[in-house]
C-alpha cells in the first residue's frame, strides 16, 4: 500500500465485499479522525496522517457547557519531526511544550533514517512507527494485528459493522534478560519501570527469580475498509519464583486493562492543522523540553 505524499487529498479507502468480513483481515487505514472513547470514560479526538507520520490527540469536554470555544489540551506526536508536543490550557489561552518522543518511538525512527537506500523498508518502517505511535496513545498494540487470525464474529459500532479479530501473544525469557528489553518498553507508559518490576520481584520470598513472562490478549475491530473502530487489550508481566527444592510458581508483578472504541464513523481527510505544532498556541511558540535544552530556564523566565 502506498504511501500518500505531502498535500495529496485522501479518498477513501475502496470497501470490500461485505460478504469478506469473516473470512479476510483488511489491512489498517492509518489516515483517519475519529472520536473514541477509553475504558475509563474519557473521550478523546484522534487524528491521524499517514504521509506526515503524525498524530493528534485533543481531550473532549462533554461536561463543560460550550467547551468547543476554548481550547482543549492535547499531544501531537510528530514522528517525522522527532518530538512529541503537548498543549495545556491555561484559563483560556494554550500554551504548548515540546519533548523528545518516547524511546520506544525514538528507536524506531533510527530504522527509518537508515533505510534510506531502500525504499520499501523506509516505507515499511514508517507505517510500524506510526502503528507503535497510535498503539502508545490506544494502549493496545498495534503492532500485533497482522498476527490476529482468530476471527470473533461481526460487531457493530458508532453504527458500523466491524470484524473483531483476535491474537494471543505470550513472550518468556528470563528475568534478568526480558526486564530489560525493547519488548518491555513496547508495552508503553502505563507499565512499570525495570527498576519497579526488579524491586517487586526482590520482595518476593523465593530464593530465585526464574523465568518472566508476557502474555498479551488483544481484539481489533475494523472494517472491511481498514478502519478501526474500537480495541481490547489485557497485558500481563508475570514472574517465576523457584523454591530451594527448585519448585517454581508464578507470580503477576503487573496487569493492565485498555479499550478504546470509536463514537462516530471516521473521516478520511482530517484538518492538517491539527498537525501543527503551535497553531492557536499563545505565542505561536513552544517551550523546548527535549533533552539538552533550556526549557526549563524557559519556564522560569
Amino acid at each position: 500500500r502506498r504511501v500518500r505524499g505531502a498535500g495529496e487529498t485522501t479518498p477513501p479507502p475502496e470497501p470490500l465485499n461485505e460478504t469478506l468480513l469473516t473470512q479476510q483481515r483488511p489491512p489498517l487505514w492509518l489516515t483517519f479522525e475519529m472520536p473514541m472513547r477509553s475504558e475509563n470514560g474519557e473521550v478523546q479526538s484522534i487524528s491521524v496522517d499517514s504521509s506526515l507520520l503524525a498524530i493528534s490527540v485533543r481531550n473532549m469536554e462533554t461536561s463543560r457547557e460550550n467547551s468547543t470555544d476554548l481550547p482543549q489540551d492535547g499531544q501531537i506526536f510528530s514522528l517525522r519531526q522527532g518530538h512529541h508536543f503537548t498543549h495545556q490550557r491555561f484559563f483560556e489561552e494554550l500554551v504548548c511544550y515540546q519533548h523528545d518522543l518516547p524511546g520506544i518511538l525514538a528507536a524506531k525512527l533510527q530504522n527509518i533514517s537508515t533505510a534510506t537506500d531502500n525504499e520499501t523498508l523506509k516505507n515499511t518502517s514508517a507505517e510500524q512507527s506510526l502503528l507503535l505511535a497510535l498503539g502508545h496513545v490506544l494502549a493496545a498494540p498495534l503492532e500485533l494485528y497482522t498476527d490476529a487470525k482468530e476471527f470473533k464474529g461481526v460487531h457493530e459500532v458508532a453504527g458500523v459493522n466491524c470484524s473483531a479479530w483476535a491474537v494471543h501473544h505470550t513472550f518468556r525469557a528470563p528475568f534478568g534478560e526480558l526486564v530489560t528489553s525493547a519488548r518491555l518498553a513496547r508495552l508503553g507508559s502505563r507499565a512499570p519501570s525495570t527498576k519497579s518490576l526488579m524491586q517487586m520481584a526482590k520482595n518476593s520470598t523465593a530464593p530465585k527469580i526464574g523465568d518472566a513472562e508476557i502474555v498479551e490478549n488483544v481484539t481489533f475491530c475494523v472494517t472491511p475498509s481498514g478502519e478501526l473502530l474500537a480495541t481490547n487489550s489485557s497485558r500481563t508481566f508475570a514472574v517465576e519464583l523457584v523454591s530451594k527444592n527448585k519448585n517454581s510458581t508464578w507470580m503477576t508483578l503487573w496487569s493492565d486493562f485498555a479499550e478504546s472504541i470509536a463514537l462516530a464513523a471516521p473521516m478520511h481527510s482530517p484538518k492538517p492543522e491539527l498537525f501543527q505544532e503551535a497553531h492557536g498556541v499563545a505565542g505561536g511558540h513552544c517551550v523546548d523540553l527535549t533533552h539538552g535544552t533550556i526549557g526549563e530556564t524557559e519556564l522560569k523566565a
